[in-house]
């Protein structure tokens, strides 16, 4: 075998090494700083309304971290099934609509310790026609600054003034 066989065997053999402890590291949930779990009370919601969600954060580091309560609740993705039958999935990005909404939600930051968790409510809206003009069944999950990523919660929508 010539020398630049063994160089390039020797590259492609530590791509692959890096590669495997890559993937293994973002399959491990204790390689993750934080963990988010995700749940609600309500399976079925009227349409144009909102769906109570209750989010536990869990510090898995071994340091302090401070979390925004406006990055908490701002990112979320859902699928559902829409009205012609598709499976449709969305990323779904809330924003507070007035200023001091915003601001407030900003600088409301929390601490975490190593190993604490921190638990905290939300009403996700179901105002966004685009979305939830039909009743339908969905699957939520919510999404921290591309650090972690909640498990998933279902509920369903039905139209509350219908008989």
């Amino acid at each position: 075998m010539t020398k630049q066989g063994i160089v390039f065997l020797t590259c492609a053999l530590a791509m692959s090494i890096t590669g495997q402890a890559q993937e293994n590291a973002q399959l491990r949930p204790e390689a993750r700083p934080i963990s988010l779990k995700l749940s609600t009370e309500s399976a079925k919601v009227c349409l144009g309304s909102f769906v109570p969600l209750e989010l536990k954060i869990t510090n898995h580091s071994d340091h302090e971290i401070k979390v925004s309560n406006l990055d908490v609740w701002r990112d979320f993705s859902f699928e559902y099934v829409a009205s012609d039958g598709s499976k449709k999935t969305v990323g779904y990005g809330i924003v507070p609509g007035r200023i001091e909404d915003y601001i407030r939600r900003r600088d409301n930051i929390f601490s975490l310790k190593p190993d604490a968790t921190y638990t905290t409510n939300y009403r996700f809206p179901l105002g966004d026609r685009r979305y939830f003009e039909d009743s339908s069944k969905y699957t939520l999950r919510s999404n921290y600054n591309g650090v972690a990523i909640s498990n998933v919660v279902s509920f369903e929508t039905y139209d509350c003034n219908s008989k």
